[in-house]
């Protein structure tokens, strides 16, 4: 030693020797600083054929140097390396259950400092991840995340915390990631632990997991009903009945106990309104063994309003009920189908019995509900009522028939744009064969085309904007005729009369009736197979009304106006 500098007799790189400064630096021969070695290399096994290394940083590092091998004795030419800009990296590709010697060192600017301290690391299988265990009667579940590239898992299970007299159970699919193991004791704790495979190569067992097999607790739900409780919870495997215990007491002292061998729901009735219940619900299985839920709790409620009805009105209903004693408020709610889908609230006042609901759709079903108020209790909803709001049919029909044409006329309805005439004729048979229609956005409706001599039944209904339509409206009788002939004229003459008149279009000639007594129809004298001019010979001084009516060959159309001459 020169007191400069001491030799370190290690070759480095092969013909380097390395010097030694007084403060413990390392120096090449030309004087250089060699960089430090890294400290306190650390390597895991993560992953299969994966190593994570992790070791101190060094200050003057530019990157770092991995060099790794299946031999212990680590050289550039047995070795392969990897290089890392921080204190840390992952060696990949690796063979899985295959031990790795490791060392890593600094590399600063041309330098390359000593190896590290060297480790050995064998990179292992990956052990399953997200690792559960489900009890059940008789059976446990057990439920992981899938591990990549693995041939498969191995459960083991024991009642001895410490495996002592495992069992095991393998799994030789790698996309399984569940399994049920039954036939176990009910009651017991097991033990559970999990390791994927590959080959004849195991993982790191994962942490240990505890279940006890047996009934397992119901899960109830509790809401206030009527002066009751409803009560429903989830059917347990290996149950055979459920004890439903409530109580109000803080310390039990009212608790009652009933007993449900048919289902998973139960009515708690006779409640006090108003009184908060405890509910438990124990599943019972054939060996009398218990597992009690979680306490659960409600309050009685107000009975809903009685007497609910929805009459139906023209795209509305009104809706009534009787008076609850103490109300504050009512909801009432309607929505288009049973579910109550999408419903609409409307709140009202404790005083008010009945309301209109406006704005809906005729001959749509409307579902309709209610609750009330009472001391600041809320009841639940009534049971429903459905109704169809309806659109009226019109009033005040009248059919009027020219040829073989008919004219209807009636009022207008109240949101009605289209209106409808069905000439018939078969009564209540709408549709019979030969029925005519008509159809008009008035109050005024022709039907074309009927047959002159047939009675028909017209029937009139409405339309709305959403295409509903009202009921028919009653029959009315009519038959078409041809039309009467116009300007009936008698014009005396000596002992006779000559009578004249307009013909009618489609007529082959007309029938003649005569009375001496003011009033002819089709029962007075006939003369028929006229035509016009025509002379009928009369007692002198006679007075005589006259009538004449136009025919076809199958039809005697309406009679004309009255005409009268003193022969």
């Amino acid at each position: 030693m020169n007191g400069n500098a001491v030799i370190w007799g290690t070759a480095l790189n092969g013909n380097t020797f390395g010097l030694r400064d007084p403060s413990g630096r390392i120096l090449d021969v030309n004087g250089s600083i060699t960089p430090p070695s890294p400290e306190n290399l650390v390597g895991s096994s993560p992953q299969g054929g994966q190593i994570a290394l992790t070791w101190n940083a060094v200050e003057t590092a530019d990157r770092y140097k991995a060099y790794y091998s299946k031999s212990q004795v680590l050289s550039e030419s047995n070795s392969t390396f990897q290089y890392s800009a921080g204190n840390a990296m992952t060696l990949t590709g690796l063979e899985e259950g295959e031990t790795y010697h490791i060392f890593v060192t600094t590399i600063s600017g041309s330098y390359e400092s000593q190896p590290s301290n060297q480790i050995a690391v064998r990179a292992g299988i990956p052990t399953p991840q997200g690792f559960t265990v489900t009890p059940g009667y008789g059976k446990v579940t057990l439920n992981w995340m899938v591990s990549e590239g693995v041939d498969g898992y191995r459960i083991e299970y024991d009642d001895d915390p410490n495996f002592g007299s495992s069992m095991f159970e393998t799994i030789i699919v790698p996309e399984v990631n569940s399994i049920t193991i039954s036939n176990l004791t009910n009651g017991q704790e097991m033990h559970f632990r999990i390791q994927s495979y590959s080959g004849a190569s195991f993982s790191t067992a994962s942490a240990a997991l505890s279940a006890t097999p047996g009934l397992q607790a119901p899960m109830p739900t509790v809401s206030g009903g009527a002066s009751s409780l409803d009560v429903s919870w989830n059917a347990v495997e290996g149950a055979t009945k459920y004890i439903v215990r409530y109580y109000s007491q803080p310390d039990m002292s009212d608790m009652m106990s009933v007993e449900v061998t048919d289902g998973e729901t139960f009515t708690i009735d006779g409640l006090t309104v108003g009184t908060q219940y405890t509910v438990v619900v124990v599943a019972v299985d054939a060996d009398d063994l218990e597992s009690a839920s979680s306490p659960a709790s409600a309050t009685a409620l107000p009975a809903p309003p009685s007497g609910l009805t929805a009459l139906p009105g023209n795209r509305a209903l009104t809706v009534n009920w009787l008076d609850v004693v103490d109300a504050t408020a009512y909801t009432l709610q309607w929505a288009h189908d049973e579910q109550f889908t999408g419903a609409t609230e409307i709140p009202l006042g404790g005083a008010v019995l009945t309301h209109e609901i406006l704005n809906l759709q005729n001959s749509q079903d409307h579902w309709v509900r209610i609750k009330v108020t009472v001391n600041g209790l809320e009841s639940p909803y009534s049971a429903s009522v459905t109704m169809a709001p309806v659109l009226p049919f019109p009033q005040n029909v009248m059919v009027a028939i020219n040829d073989s044409v008919a004219t209807a006329t009636y009022d207008a309805v109240t949101n009605a744009v289209l209106y409808g005439v069905i000439a018939t004729p078969e009564e209540g048979n709408q549709f019979a064969n030969g029925f005519k229609t008509g159809s008009s956005t008035t109050t005024t409706c022709e039907v074309m085309d009927l047959v002159l001599g047939t009675t028909y039944y017209f029937y009139v209904y409405a339309f709305d904007s959403d295409n509903a339509n009202s009921e028919y409206t009653e029959a009315i009788e009519v038959t078409p005729k041809l039309p009467k002939p116009e300007n009936l004229v008698a014009t005396p003459q000596e002992g006779a009369v000559q009578l004249t008149w307009n013909s009618v279009t489609g007529a082959s000639g007309s029938n003649l009736y005569y009375s001496t007594t003011g009033t002819v129809d089709e029962q007075s004298t006939l003369v028929p197979d006229v035509t016009s001019p025509h002379l009928i010979n009369l007692a002198a001084g006679v007075q005589v009304f006259f009538r004449v009516a136009a025919k076809d060959a199958s039809h005697i159309g309406a009679l004309s106006d009255l005409a009268m001459a003193t022969s």
